[in-house]
């Protein structure tokens, strides 16, 4: 089958040395790149520049923005047929629209290194939903998407609400949930709800997710 993955996390340019960014490492996707071209698939990854990538010989493409990712994966989706796509990427939810040095407006990321000291207002916009675009962008309609959920702190009937939420507002296949307080890095483990339900815990990283998708098309499709 061939898969397309995401991994890691988008970063928005403030100036030239910093960013919004969060923690995603790209691990959990590297792994199961890694597991994937074990088992015979034909395996597309498009990572973040820092996140961890994978070791096995895979097609890849990087990102640094949300711009970034948006314009790869269209691109890449909008040519070849994939199986399937698991969208693990921290997309980021916010951007820089504007922002202001001393009261001077200046582009997001068009500044060298804002001075200690400066008075610095920046306002973010909301960034469009990627995930609720892949099965459009698609040559096929019916490629099996698995989404990622992230929560701090909830409790497993609010994490199943919320993947639910997800699930069929973006039209995916497949929701994995896991909630910052619990991560554990290599260790971590997660829940996820497709169409037979809700599953509330399974073996942490790369055999629990390939476990889990077991149960849909790895292994038929293309």
């Amino acid at each position: 089958m061939r898969v397309l993955i995401t991994g890691g996390g988008c970063e928005e340019p403030i100036d030239g040395v910093r960013s919004l960014c969060n923690f995603s490492t790209g691990r959990t996707a590297s792994v199961l790149c890694d597991r994937l071209v074990e088992q015979g698939h034909e395996v597309t990854a498009v990572f973040a520049e820092r996140a961890v990538k994978p070791s096995k010989p895979v097609a890849s493409h990087s990102f640094r923005t949300f711009q970034d990712l948006s314009d790869t994966l269209h691109e890449l989706l909008v040519k070849k047929d994939y199986g399937m796509i698991i969208h693990a990427a921290a997309v980021s939810d916010f951007g820089v629209g504007s922002m202001e040095i001393d009261g001077i407006p200046y582009l997001p990321g068009s500044y060298g290194k804002i001075e200690s000291g400066s008075e610095v207002i920046i306002r973010l916009k909301q960034n469009p939903k990627i995930i609720d675009q892949l099965r459009a962008w698609s040559i096929n309609p019916t490629v099996y998407i698995v989404g990622f959920k992230l929560t701090n702190g909830a409790n497993v009937p609010e994490r199943e609400k919320a993947s639910a939420e997800l699930l069929y507002r973006a039209k995916v296949d497949c929701v994995v949930s896991n909630d910052f307080a619990e991560m554990k890095g290599i260790d971590t483990p997660g829940q996820a709800l497709d169409s037979r339900g809700f599953v509330p815990h399974f073996p942490p990283q790369g055999a629990g997710y390939l476990t889990l998708l077991s149960r849909h098309s790895l292994g038929n499709g293309t």
